[in-house]
């Protein structure tokens, strides 16, 4: 049966399969844009004290680091999406390689606080470009048959990238000097930059008229930096402290006067439009449970192991080593399984597999087992490996032409609005039972843990219902 052009992702003129060759130099020159910047975004932390102590500041100051190139990141991602609809979203990407290499030479070279966190802004400038063209070129330049394995390809390499970023950050910064650790992504991102534009070809794009709204991005650009401001800061201090009640009144504000905009223009900068398609908002929410899950946890575990388990810190590093580990090794065959059945179904046993995990955490206690953590364990990175990829594939099946730049970026925005929100909700929750002098005793880490695991339950739970929900964009054959 002929496909409807209507919801074909692919060009008109993109009829001929990519050679072999084409498609793994494609999806190589995704991946590493995008293991560049997950190795980036870890390797950093590693060398913050020693940036501290010699710029002269305390270490909860070394955040400004963390926060300028969080600002960037995600306050510009729907302008460089929009953009990458208007302009090409090749343009954007080989601009994004390029800045975000720039930035990191520019950060080896700092000389106090306020050059490296300008530096780092620059860096993020770079990440957006490239998280908000991603995803488009996987499915511009390849067909739907294989996006699947291309899109757990470039899970994969992320998860390479976060879980490399801490062992090489410590190995550069003892053998040589922190400035390294910025250094290293140079000739990653140039082995990237020129294998794209080898590759990469300007494609015809669709007639996209009219000016290009200035005040939708001022306005989103307000909203979603003091959004990520608010919840940055609510991991340092209390939820209702004057920062963080500033920030998102400021947000709120700023969105609202965003939204308006958007339905008075003629060329919005995010066609509200495309919300109206109820699978791909489906789709949207259950990548947000996602990224709740993934970082909410990642927070609480250390704490839980090692004031619940009395675990030393070596200890409780190689066994929170298991679910990405296990992640990475399934996710290929989660990808595989989307170009066979479609990415609905894969997904669905992703967001099954949240549900069970969590059900063998509500029965872990200081007295079980390392076997039965393991198990947890296990069963966790299982569910993250069967759903990354094929939630991405999901949600992208929804993208055309016109506007798979600006899903691309609203894909990127969630991770960190959704992943900081959990974050904070998620240490508050575990903290309740804290002590005045700060120490966290074992009953009441099990109690707080408890309690966060069953709010993953839920979240786990309504995972399944909208993923159940939501429908692959592709036709059927």
């Amino acid at each position: 049966m002929k496909t409807d052009p209507k919801i074909r992702n692919n060009p008109p003129e993109e009829k001929a399969s990519p050679s072999l060759t084409q498609t793994l130099c494609v999806a190589g020159t995704a991946s590493l844009a995008i293991f560049m910047v997950n190795l980036d975004a870890t390797v950093v932390n590693i060398v913050l004290p020693e940036i501290s102590s010699l710029f002269g500041i305390r270490t909860s100051e070394a955040s400004i680091f963390v926060l300028s190139y969080l600002l960037a990141l995600t306050g510009t991602a729907l302008i460089f999406g929009r953009l990458s609809d208007m302009k090409g979203p090749e343009k954007i990407f080989f601009l994004g390689y390029a800045v975000f290499v720039l930035g990191s030479l520019l950060c080896a070279f700092s000389w106090n606080v306020w050059s490296l966190a300008l530096f780092r802004f620059v860096q993020g400038l770079g990440g957006a470009m490239i998280f908000a063209t991603n995803a488009v070129i996987v499915i511009r330049y390849l067909p739907e048959k294989i996006r699947g394995r291309a899109f757990a390809f470039n899970g994969m390499m992320a998860g390479i990238g976060f879980a490399l970023g801490s062992p090489v950050g410590g190995f550069l910064s003892h053998h040589f000097d922190w400035r390294m650790v910025f250094l290293v992504n140079i000739p990653v991102g140039l082995a990237g930059l020129f294998l794209g534009m080898y590759w990469l070809k300007k494609r015809e794009l669709p007639a996209i008229r009219g000016s290009f709204d200035k005040a939708g991005a001022i306005t989103s650009f307000l909203c979603l930096c003091f959004l990520v401001f608010s919840l940055h800061s609510w991991e340092e201090s209390l939820l209702f402290s004057p920062e963080i009640i500033g920030g998102l009144a400021i947000a709120l504000v700023a969105g609202f006067l965003f939204l308006k905009y958007q339905k008075k223009s003629d060329h919005p900068l995010m066609p509200l439009s495309l919300f109206r398609n109820a699978p791909l908002n489906f789709a949207l929410a259950g990548t947000a449970c996602y990224y709740i899950l993934l970082q909410g946890l990642a927070i609480v575990f250390p704490f839980y192991f090692i004031d619940a388990r009395g675990m030393t810190a070596f200890a409780t590093g190689n066994l929170l080593f298991i679910s990405p580990m296990i992640s990475m090794l399934i996710t290929p065959l989660a990808g595989w399984l989307c170009d066979r059945i479609g990415s609905r179904i894969p997904a669905m046993g992703g967001a099954l597999l949240f549900i069970v995990s969590c059900i063998f955490f509500l029965n872990l206690t200081p007295a079980s087992s390392t076997v039965w953590l393991m198990s947890c364990l296990v069963l966790y990175g299982l569910a993250m490996g069967f759903y990354c990829a094929p939630i991405l594939t999901l949600t992208m099946s929804h993208a055309r032409p016109e506007t798979s730049g600006v899903l691309s970026s609203v894909k990127s925005v969630l991770p960190s609005i959704f992943g900081m929100l959990s974050v904070g909700i998620y240490a508050t929750l575990y903290s309740t039972g804290e002590s005045a002098g700060g120490i966290m005793e074992q009953a009441a880490s099990q109690q707080g843990f408890q309690t966060i695991i069953w709010v993953s339950l839920g979240v786990s739970l309504f995972c399944f219902a909208v993923t159940f929900l939501s429908r692959d964009g592709r036709s059927e054959p």
